[in-house]
């Protein structure tokens, strides 16, 4: 008999990349806010806001504001767990880097994911699978989520074995490995997907 697990969480996101100025992203965070402050009834064919995570990533220069702003939606409702991120950040902490984001200030910050390695910043900046995977471990490291692009033209597999199970008699569970993989999703706060 299969083993229970938690229902998937449906995630939904946008990133404002640089089109906004100040003004229209404090404008559209409150637009979302309201949107997701208002009562909303369930059917079928769509889930509950109860059951979607959303996110914003806004420009670097106006995520404090972004993340001000979701702080002071209305309490217990889904506008008061939005996600706000940043569009990308350094692969380290501190340091003499002028013009990089440091994650550590993200996390300090109130941010609670990264995106990495968009094929934006592939492409006009160079940045690799082994840069992004190199700002991944920074964002992990300061306890936020990487939301990391993968080009669409490659391959991608994510493996999982609880360290418990190597060399273990017994596979350890599906419903034990779906936990486990979700926990590498989730970290501070983020929440369950």
């Amino acid at each position: 008999m299969p083993e229970p697990t938690t229902p998937r969480r449906r995630i939904v996101g946008v990133s404002t990349k640089m089109y906004f100025s100040a003004t229209r992203t404090a404008c559209f965070v409150t637009s979302v806010i309201d949107l997701l402050a208002a009562p909303l009834t369930t059917s079928s064919k769509r889930p509950a806001l109860d059951e979607i995570d959303v996110f914003i990533v806004p420009d670097h220069v106006t995520l404090v504001g972004v993340i001000d702003q979701v702080r002071s939606a209305p309490a217990g409702t889904p506008a008061s767990r939005i996600i706000v991120g940043a569009q990308d950040c350094s692969d380290k902490d501190f340091g003499a880097f002028t013009g990089e984001v440091s994650p550590a200030v993200l996390a300090e910050v109130g941010c609670g994911i990264v995106e990495l390695g968009h094929a934006e910043r592939r492409r006009l900046f160079g940045e690799t699978d082994a840069s992004a995977a190199s700002k991944a471990a920074a964002v992990v490291r300061n306890r936020m989520v990487p939301l990391v692009c993968i080009p669409d033209q490659e391959e991608v597999v994510l493996a999982y074995e609880p360290v418990w199970a190597i060399g273990a008699a017994e596979p350890a569970g599906t419903g034990h490995l779906l936990d486990g993989i979700r926990q590498l999703i989730v970290v501070s706060g983020w929440p369950r997907i």
